[in-house]
């Protein structure tokens, strides 16, 4: 089964015109004919001969576009409009307007290599992901009310901010931890009137500070925050590294919220079910529906993974 998950990575680096990331987040544009029957239609097949019954749906829908991408389904249809994307001379970024959920329209910067093209063709992959029926959907009404009343919130695996900029005008703090240097303009530029708020962390977090990265605890040291009300984990396969260096934040902030990404490794969902279950007992909610994440070489069946899980501690 792995020999599936090898093929893909290759196919990705080969041909980054159709499998780049974006393009998997979102859906193909047009169908991949020969290098869909050859790389992806044994995945999905061995799914509709095995699957349940969400998963062989799935499965049909991409054999019968022959297309490949993370998310399915009729709701994924309607991400075709493109947004308007605006450059801010003063710095040479561009930006969009993004419509938060509670506080209205909010500039959200992108990288500064990036031309219109590629920033127009990321949020649609960003709308398209937070979509209320996406496996990969943050925004419960239990997540949205999580900092009604202020406190302070984590981010881990940032990116272009946004979900940071759902919660900034009610967070007291946020620490924002992301390692890619590329970003840090682009979220200061976001972030601007915020920045007494604001808490960035360049590293990556782990389970243990060495070099380039940092455990929750011991970058808090004697100083955890007590009020913890958000936590949010998207840092590509090492939320369960996070987990294990962060028990003593959770200990302290049994209220906190948290939002980990469970689709980046095979069995991921499994051994942070397994972590949390070693840092108490926790009402566990997973998010509706199925993705499929190609990038991982552990590739297996059954291929398709859930998006996100939701936790807080049962006290």
């Amino acid at each position: 089964m792995i020999k599936y998950g090898k093929k893909l990575i290759n196919v990705l680096k080969n041909d980054i015109a159709f499998f780049n990331e974006l393009h998997f987040l979102t859906r193909q544009k047009k169908p991949l004919g020969e290098d869909y029957d050859k790389n992806f239609r044994p995945i999905f097949d061995e799914i509709i001969e095995k699957g349940d019954d969400g998963q062989r749906a799935f499965a049909r829908e991409m054999n019968k576009g022959r297309i490949c991408c993370a998310f399915a389904g009729g709701w994924t249809k309607k991400y075709k409009r493109s947004a308007r994307i605006i450059t801010d001379k003063s710095c040479g970024l561009n930006y969009t307007f993004y419509n938060t959920r509670s506080h209205g329209r909010k500039k959200l910067f992108f990288m500064k290599q990036w031309e219109k093209a590629f920033c127009r063709d990321y949020i649609r992959c960003l709308l398209m992901e937070q979509d209320v029926l996406s496996p990969h959907f943050y925004f419960t009404d239990t997540v949205m009310g999580a900092l009604k009343n202020g406190g302070t919130m984590l981010d881990m695996g940032v990116a272009e901010g946004n979900f940071t900029l759902e919660f900034i005008d009610d967070a007291d703090r946020v620490y924002m931890f992301e390692p890619d240097s590329d970003w840090h303009e682009p979220l200061k530029k976001t972030f601007a009137e915020y920045r007494d708020k604001i808490v960035l962390c360049d590293k990556f977090v782990s389970d243990k500070s060495s070099g380039n990265s940092v455990s929750v605890d011991e970058f808090f040291g004697d100083n955890i925050p007590e009020d913890i009300k958000l936590i949010k984990m998207d840092i590509e396969g090492y939320e369960q590294n996070a987990l294990n260096g962060m028990k003593k934040t959770l200990e302290k902030n049994p209220d906190a919220v948290l939002l980990i990404c469970v689709y980046h490794k095979q069995y991921a969902e499994d051994e942070i079910r397994y972590t949390l279950s070693q840092c108490g007992e926790y009402d566990i909610k997973v998010r509706d529906g199925y993705m499929f994440f190609s990038e991982d070489p552990e590739l297996a069946f059954p291929y398709l993974r859930h998006g996100i899980i939701e936790c807080r501690a049962i006290r």
